[in-house]
C-alpha cells in the first residue's frame, strides 16, 4: 500500500480499525466534554437513544415517507464489521 501511495495513486485502506486521518478536533472536544461529565459507562448494546432518535429525525426528513421509530428500528454498532455481521444474522438461514 504504501508503495502504491508513493506512486501518487489513491488506495482506500481497508484495515481494521485505523483511519488514513487525525481525529477531527470538534470529536476530540465532544469526547473530553464527555469524560468530563462523567459519561462513561456503557450504554445500551442498540446505542444511545438519544442519537438513535437523533438518527430517526434525520432519515425521516429527508424520506418524508419514510417514518421510522428509533426505539424499534434502529440500532448503532461499533463499526461496520459488527453491522455487517447483525445483518448476516439477522437474514440468513441455513440453506
Amino acid at each position: 500500500m504504501k508503495n502504491l501511495r508513493s506512486q501518487g495513486k489513491s488506495v482506500v485502506s481497508l484495515c481494521a480499525g485505523e483511519p488514513d486521518f487525525n481525529t477531527p478536533a470538534g470529536i476530540k472536544k465532544a469526547t473530553m466534554d464527555a469524560l468530563n461529565d462523567n459519561q462513561t459507562h456503557y450504554s445500551s448494546n442498540r446505542g444511545y437513544a438519544g442519537l438513535r432518535q437523533k438518527v430517526a429525525h434525520l432519515i425521516t426528513r429527508n424520506k418524508q415517507r419514510l417514518i421510522m421509530i428509533a426505539i424499534q428500528e434502529i440500532i448503532m454498532t461499533c463499526g461496520c464489521s459488527e453491522a455487517i455481521n447483525n445483518a448476516c444474522l439477522a437474514f440468513i438461514d441455513p440453506g
